[in-house]
């Protein structure tokens, strides 16, 4: 697995899933946002799914960065990841 940069011009586009950690932080929710609108796959490592809020198409994997298997669990088949 690659990791993406914010300033990557072609990660997240159709057809690659891309695990965001902190997506539902002020900067996360923007990543997930840009990901969607360029028809790529999200996946979101979150500590609460009930709560995050995240939009519909958002894959909400339930996770904690303290608890390193839930992050692999959840990186599995990803292309590329942020970490925010």
């Amino acid at each position: 697995m690659e990791t993406a940069q914010a300033t990557t011009s072609g990660d997240g586009g159709p057809g690659r899933t891309v695990l965001v950690v902190g997506a539902t932080g002020r900067v996360g929710r923007h990543v997930v946002a840009g990901l969607l609108e360029r028809g790529g796959r999200v996946r979101a490592l979150v500590r609460q799914p009930r709560t995050a809020g995240l939009p519909d198409e958002v894959d909400v994997v339930e996770g904690d960065l303290e608890r390193p298997a839930t992050v692999a669990a959840a990186a599995r088949g990803a292309d590329a990841a942020f970490l925010l």
